[in-house]
């Protein structure tokens, strides 16, 4: 099912303060009609509850509304909504979920023009030519044509995460632990071919990220060291690299190269005063590190000219901005919401 709905651009400009205030004449929700983040359920006030909203309750993990961003070569976003309509109680996170505002969806982030590709779904990936999408959904791999709607299921067993497209379209990888390990594994846009990356490693590898121009994939893994650092498979020779050694106990996740295939970004955990991953960038050879956020970030994707990066700002405090869709200029780390 797909839902064509108007809404405002990423253009208004906001310098993250970690405060918990929301920005100024920033539209919060890009996913759809406006909504805030967190505006108290009815019910605490005796009202209805939202019309067809479903009860979850988040324990001491805040719901996000966005997560998982993808940037198409064409300029489009593809990101996951939550549906998030309201929260029940600030001091645990628990809320109430809308299916119709649930999904995957597109953005164009120069117009604010958004559509709902799908009513289900998380870390969706572009197809090189822009016309399907790979996502996850209840813990399988699922491709969705983007003018037709049609989902071909590509995994039946196991958990499966991740899905990242190579550059030719030909194939499609994805962590599982459909061999025991959670391990990177690769399967054909069609489900077929499926097989776990040669060699295995034992100690597990995840979040794949294919580079632009070559045969080569990165990965995290706990391989080496008690951190979960990021490392590079060449799938010609199988051999490993090492992107960067990080201080000790650090976790870097989510690691994808910019288009030219120069620089990697990737977030990372490594509890520098606030307790949440944070977006940082680095040369391919490891040099260079530099962090871009101070206020929480997860799920890094280049913009195709790679001046930018979208991401979820994401601080696990019930700040009203958290959970949504960024952008920052990598250059000056100027923020847009």
């Amino acid at each position: 099912v797909m839902r064509a709905i108007r809404g405002a651009s990423l253009v208004g400009v906001s310098i993250c303060t970690c405060s918990g205030n929301a920005p100024t004449g920033t539209d919060n929700h890009i996913g759809g009609e406006w909504r805030p983040l967190l505006v108290d359920c009815p019910e605490r006030g005796g009202g209805p509850a939202p019309h067809d909203s479903i009860p979850w309750t988040g324990g001491i993990v805040w719901p996000s509304l966005h997560e998982g961003a993808s940037w198409s070569q064409q300029g489009m976003i593809a990101y996951a909504d939550n549906g998030l309509e309201c929260v029940i109680e600030r001091a645990d996170g628990s809320a109430l979920f809308d299916p119709d505002l649930r999904g995957i969806w597109i953005i164009d982030p120069n117009t604010g023009e958004k559509t709902r590709v799908v009513d289900r779904g998380r870390n969706p990936s572009w197809s090189p030519d822009g016309n399907r999408i790979a996502f996850e959904y209840s813990r399988q791999i699922y491709v969705v044509e983007i003018g037709g709607g049609r989902i071909t299921q590509l995994t039946d067993g196991g958990r499966n995460f991740f899905p990242a497209w190579s550059p030719e379209g030909s194939w499609i990888a994805y962590d599982s632990n459909a061999g025991g390990v959670q391990d990177i594994w690769l399967v054909q846009p069609g489900g077929t071919g499926r097989h776990v990356l040669d060699p295995p490693e034992p100690n597990g590898r995840r979040f794949p990220a294919w580079h632009p121009v070559g045969r080569r994939i990165l990965y995290s893994s706990w391989a080496d060291s008690h951190n979960q650092e990021i490392y590079e498979i060449n799938l010609d020779d199988a051999e490993v690299r090492l992107v960067a050694q990080r201080p000790e106990f650090e976790q870097e996740e989510e690691p994808t190269y910019s288009v030219d295939g120069e620089w990697i970004a990737f977030e990372s955990l490594d509890g520098d005063g606030i307790p949440a991953y944070q977006i940082w960038t680095m040369r391919t050879d490891g040099t260079d590190q530099a962090q871009l956020t101070a206020c929480g970030g997860n799920d890094p994707a280049w913009s195709p000219d790679g001046k930018m990066i979208v991401y979820t700002k994401y601080l696990d405090n019930g700040s009203p901005e958290n959970g949504v869709l960024w952008l920052i200029d990598v250059s000056n780390r100027t923020e847009k919401q």
